[in-house]
């Protein structure tokens, strides 16, 4: 059985909760850590607290899913934890249809419906979202987020923190730039530079 904590409270962390429960019979969540609990209590046998008490958790072998929807903060708190990747794990819905030969870095969270091909790389803290499809030969930075729905044709590269909204399209052979965002809807048709938003059919730079 796999001890896990999870780091934030919001709507990402009772998304990730319920998979877990519903899904994943050798995984047992046993804290919810979010700064917002100033003091420690139990309820239903799970420890909620401040996120400090990751550095007691360790040493009992719990592991860590840094449960937050928003890229930066995401990154910022794994940064502010700075523990190695070993303290941190991977949940892969059993209804997600995943490649063998998947590379996927600590931390990711890949949910129910996902679609991943072959020759894939995923990066560290990364949120697959239920539904989306991950093409042969793409590339995902760390800290991104594929929103539910959205399509990675094949040999695309998207980097650290992206966020492609949700139903959005990426078309073969296209990079987007560290940090950018692309909208919901959108069909990217042209690669992007980093940290911009880009928005409708085709895509176009709205903002930075």
């Amino acid at each position: 059985m796999e001890l896990v904590a999870l780091i934030g409270s919001g709507g990402h962390a009772k998304v990730v909760e319920q998979m877990v429960e519903q899904s994943f019979t050798k995984v047992k969540i046993v804290a919810k850590l979010d700064d917002r609990f100033t003091n420690k209590f139990f309820k239903r046998g799970v420890l909620y607290g401040p996120i400090e008490e990751v550095f007691k958790l360790i040493h009992y072998g719990v592991k860590m899913i840094v449960t937050i929807g928003d890229n930066r903060i995401r990154k910022k708190v794994v940064n502010r934890l700075a523990l190695g990747e070993e303290h941190f794990t991977n949940l892969i819905h059993l209804k997600a249809v995943v490649a063998d030969d998947l590379e996927v870095g600590k931390g990711t969270v890949i949910m129910p419906g996902a679609i991943i091909n072959a020759d894939v790389e995923i990066g560290s803290h990364c949120i697959i979202n239920s539904g989306c499809i991950v093409e042969h030969d793409n590339r995902i930075g760390p800290f991104a987020h594929i929103c539910p729905g959205a399509v990675m044709t094949g040999n695309v590269h998207v980097k650290e923190g992206v966020m492609l909204g949700a139903n959005s399209t990426i078309l073969p052979g296209l990079e987007v730039g560290s940090w950018s965002t692309v909208g919901a809807g959108s069909t990217v048709t042209r690669s992007m530079a980093g940290h911009i938003t880009a928005v409708g059919s085709p895509a176009l730079e709205v903002g930075t």
